[in-house]
């Protein structure tokens, strides 16, 4: 098709400017491009496409002949993997993969509907569902002996929802259909299997075969909820003084227990000590789970600080964490994303500023990124400060402040804060 060359001229010219724009509106709502495998992948703001691509196309079709093929573009997916519009910092944006051919000409990826998979981790939540990853072209997925295990097929559309009968090609004994998923428990003497997956969607332009292969591994690990479960049994422990120290003979506890209100109490333990006593604790408690997977879920808890006032916690020159209970609760830390004010209210020609800072006992300095759900001319970033002078009067606004940092372990932590702007 004439337009696919179009578009696919457009997009190299697009993805060879970071800094594209369109009237003034940036086209990249992330600069930083991500690789998946040989593959680069570039997020594309929805509203500029549809109009730099307008105005750049040099066909006689109409504006809504080119939005219709910009929305079934082969080259442009616009939905996850559960149908909903791919989003970032509260912008809906178009995905395009490419990569440079020998010749440094760009190849984008033709989007096409896959057969994907999710599970559902009913050790923790009837609602958590884990993506399944690939492996050699196979699908991975894993469940507990005695756990309920539920299978969910979903075909990933690039451009809308859609919804499939599924089959299988052989099924053992403990697995069903049920609503179009595979539901089951296995048993201690069930063993990993591999199933095949099809079924056929029907779509305008015909019919879509779909098939896939998903490996079904049977372990006896307990899921994050079971060692959250876990740890926390373990922390009462250490309150009521039935555990203090670790299979070595070396203490957990840096110190008596402070808090001489019993509503209130904290402990103070050696990380390495305590990690070593509950990889012991839980091989006690539980089936056998491997030491590593236990010491990265103590050192990613958030029932344990890390830090306090901005430094990290120390006794006698050696790092320490801190366990904190009120009641019969024990207090975990919550990251949040503290702002100076989130009533803001504006006088013309006074200008003002909303400091932001973040709360998390992991993490010492955060590098943050900011954004801003809607982005008016009078307000500004200077570091960290939202700054803003309004000259001419506004309508009462509400604005949501997003940020994103890396934690200790590099896992992304995604905060909130809503601004409500209004005049003085």
């Amino acid at each position: 098709m004439i337009l696919d060359e179009e578009i696919c001229a457009f997009l190299a010219t697009v993805c060879s400017q970071p800094d594209y724009k369109f009237q003034d509106q940036e086209m990249h709502i992330v600069k930083n491009v991500q690789m998946d495998d040989s593959y680069m992948t570039f997020k594309l703001n929805i509203t500029v496409l549809h109009d730099a691509f307008t105005d750049y196309h040099t066909t006689k079709l109409t504006k809504r002949q080119i939005k219709q093929y910009i929305q079934t573009c082969p080259f442009l997916s616009r939905c996850n993997r559960h149908g909903d519009n791919h989003k970032t910092k509260g912008k809906r944006f178009y995905m395009v993969q490419a990569r440079k051919s020998p010749h440094d000409e760009w190849i984008f990826k033709r989007f096409q509907p896959t057969l994907v998979f999710d599970t559902i981790d009913y050790a923790i939540s009837e609602q958590s569902t884990v993506e399944c990853l690939q492996k050699n072209g196979v699908f991975q997925a894993a469940c507990t002996v005695a756990t309920r295990f539920c299978l969910i097929p979903v075909v990933h559309h690039p451009h809308m929802k859609v919804k499939c009968q599924f089959q299988a090609a052989w099924l053992p004994h403990w697995l069903d259909w049920k609503d179009n998923r595979l539901m089951g428990i296995p048993n201690v003497d069930d063993e990993d299997c591999q199933l095949e997956i099809f079924g056929v969607l029907k779509t305008p332009t015909g019919e879509v075969p779909l098939r896939a292969a998903v490996h079904v591994s049977v372990t006896f690990h307990a899921y994050p909820g079971q060692l959250e479960q876990l740890l926390e049994d373990f922390l009462w422990m250490l309150f009521s003084g039935q555990e203090t120290s670790d299979p070595q003979g070396k203490p957990i506890l840096t110190g008596p227990l402070k808090g001489k209100d019993a509503a209130f109490q904290e402990i103070k333990v050696m990380p390495e000590p305590f990690k070593n006593a509950f990889v012991h604790y839980c091989n006690t408690t539980a089936q056998t789970l491997a030491p590593e997977t236990i010491r990265q879920f103590v050192q990613q808890s958030r029932l344990l600080l890390h830090t306090r006032n901005g430094k990290y916690i120390k006794t006698r020159g050696t790092t320490a964490w801190i366990c904190q209970r009120q009641g019969e609760m024990i207090i975990p830390d919550i990251p949040t994303l503290l702002c100076s004010q989130n009533q803001v209210r504006i006088q013309l020609g006074v200008p003002f500023c909303i400091e932001f800072k973040i709360s998390d006992s992991h993490v010492i300095h955060p590098k943050p990124v900011f954004s801003l759900s809607f982005e008016p001319s009078w307000l500004r970033w200077e570091d960290h400060t939202l700054c803003g002078l309004v000259r001419e009067p506004v309508d009462p606004t509400e604005i949501i402040v997003s940020c994103t940092y890396l934690d200790t372990m590099m896992n992304d932590v995604d905060l909130e804060a809503v601004l409500h702007f209004a005049m003085f």
